[in-house]
């Protein structure tokens, strides 16, 4: 089952750091950060707070990161909470103790801070996009669509969403208005713009709803519709973590 990463508590016992973790995020994303610099801030916090992710220094005074982990994984509210270590020791050792603590990925400390909200977002996504996502989008084809276009990539993700929200609205009202030609138009450019994103369930549905207005009944092609405004509504959920 996919999770929206929309909340996240950053524990580090230097101020600096929750400073620079928390802009680099922020810059990134629009999520909702609590920050603290110890397991029982923590503690206190997620009383109220209840983050999708913990993202934890592993290197505190009296209580490490470690340790943090482990009583905030105590709490019900937080048993099945994702974590990500940041860490100054990340030699295969480390590593290979931080994974039997059930976190999601470790970032090495020093990191570049302009790239700490994707490594952060792809990890999570890794694990929380699972089947369904594999089944809704083409992860190579989205990471590659971002390289190509950059810093205007959530932009045209958000742009994405919205166009084609308002298509399949076209679709539906030109189907019931026996109007086939304004339907195809909108499920050919919906088919188009969701190839480049790697939406491909979308994709195949629209193109599939093409060939179906053309030579099947508008029952028919309503029900396609149908389905292929479901899939574009899970595939938004699973976009949301990419609009900044």
């Amino acid at each position: 089952m996919h999770k929206i990463l929309a909340r996240i508590l950053h524990v580090d016992d230097e101020q600096e750091s929750l400073k620079i973790v928390s802009k680099a995020l922020l810059a990134g994303g629009d999520y909702i950060i609590e920050s603290c610099t110890s397991c029982e801030g923590a503690l206190i916090l997620c009383q109220f707070f209840h983050p999708d992710l913990f993202i934890l220094d592993v290197d505190m005074p009296d209580i490490d990161g470690m340790e943090t982990l482990a009583r905030l994984r105590a709490l019900p509210q937080c048993k099945d909470t994702a974590a990500i270590f940041l860490t100054g020791h990340a030699t295969r050792a480390d590593y290979a103790l931080y994974e039997k603590l059930d976190v999601i990925g470790v970032i090495a400390k020093p990191f570049d801070p302009r790239a700490l909200h994707q490594k952060v977002l792809d990890l999570y996504m890794g694990i929380y996009g699972g089947k369904e996502q594999d089944a809704l989008i083409d992860t190579e084809q989205l990471k590659e669509f971002r390289d190509i276009v950059e810093d205007e990539f959530s932009s045209l993700v958000r742009t994405y969403q919205e166009d084609g929200a308002s298509h399949i609205q076209d679709i539906l009202t030109s189907l019931h208005n026996n109007n086939p030609v304004t339907a195809k138009a909108r499920a050919h450019s919906l088919k188009s713009s969701s190839g480049y994103i790697g939406a491909i369930t979308v994709r195949n549905l629209a193109e599939q709803l093409e060939h179906t207005i053309d030579e099947n009944s508008n029952e028919d092609s309503i029900l396609l519709a149908r389905k292929l405004e479901a899939a574009f509504d899970q595939t938004k959920i699973l976009l949301h973590p990419y609009c900044f």
